[in-house]
């Protein structure tokens, strides 16, 4: 699973993932870190995983901060402190939200999410309560049509955010 993704030149040269980013701050006890493999996985058919990520900037320390939640509330799992950052000193320009699978060229691409299409609104993964929260830590549900990037719409599929959220995922297999 991966949570952070940092950058600074739109993915040309530089960031990093996950605990591989400098300077990263993790808290002491938290259930979930980023890169965890996150164990049981939803059943398609059955009990469904919620993870809930929650990213904002403290405003009395400027330090940007990352809570998660694996069917649960979000908890404190770790902060960039502000003396790491320039551009991020006052406010993030772009939060990517989404899933993304790896495969070998030799072998099928694995599923992703609960390996329904996002059309199967009961059996698909989805991505929900997507909210910004302002300077005051007030929040707004984040509902307009966003850009979609998608590498195979016949393996993957995503729907739109409307009211803070979307489905997606799909059965994966042999791309063309």
């Amino acid at each position: 699973m991966t949570i952070i993704k940092l950058q600074r030149d739109s993915d040309r040269s530089t960031g990093c993932v996950n605990l591989n980013c400098p300077g990263f701050r993790l808290v002491s006890g938290s259930p979930i870190f980023p890169g965890d493999i996150i164990e049981p996985v939803s059943d398609v058919n059955g009990v469904r995983q919620n993870l809930t990520i929650k990213v904002f900037k403290d405003k009395s320390s400027g330090d940007w901060w990352l809570h998660c939640g694996f069917n649960s509330n979000p908890v404190p799992v770790g902060y960039f402190p502000a003396s790491l950052f320039s551009s991020l000193s006052t406010k993030a320009n772009d939060i990517s939200v989404g899933g993304h699978v790896l495969n070998s060229r030799r072998v099928s691409s694995p599923p992703m999410g609960s390996g329904a299409f996002a059309s199967d609104a009961g059996k698909a993964a989805s991505v929900r309560d997507i909210q910004l929260i302002d300077e005051d830590g007030k929040s707004t549900l984040v509902s307009n049509d966003l850009p979609i990037t998608m590498t195979d719409y016949r393996l993957y599929s995503l729907t739109s955010i409307a009211g803070g959220k979307f489905n997606y995922g799909g059965p994966g297999g042999q791309s063309v």
